[in-house]
């Protein structure tokens, strides 16, 4: 990990965020002391595909579902009409 005194990361600061996001961590020194650490984020959002995202949902259909729908009593109340 490589320390800095915060004069240098402030007049290059896109170099600096631009390591970081490449997984550089930078220990960042004000006067000879540890202050700060500049590092990527733990958890970025990872983009995906319409077509990705719709093979989570394409999923064989519920074969007992009907039988499940007849078996509920036809008598349901609903509880905030009492």
């Amino acid at each position: 990990m490589n320390a800095v005194g915060i004069k240098v990361p402030r007049r290059h600061v896109f170099d600096y965020v631009r390591r970081a996001e490449s997984g550089e961590s930078i220990l960042i020194t004000v006067a000879g002391r540890h202050s700060a650490l500049l590092g990527p984020v733990a958890s970025r959002r990872q983009w995906h595909s319409a077509r990705d995202v719709a093979q989570l949902f394409d999923s064989p259909r519920d074969v007992t579902r009907a039988a499940d729908v007849a078996a509920v009593a036809d008598n349901l109340e609903d509880p905030w009409e009492r």
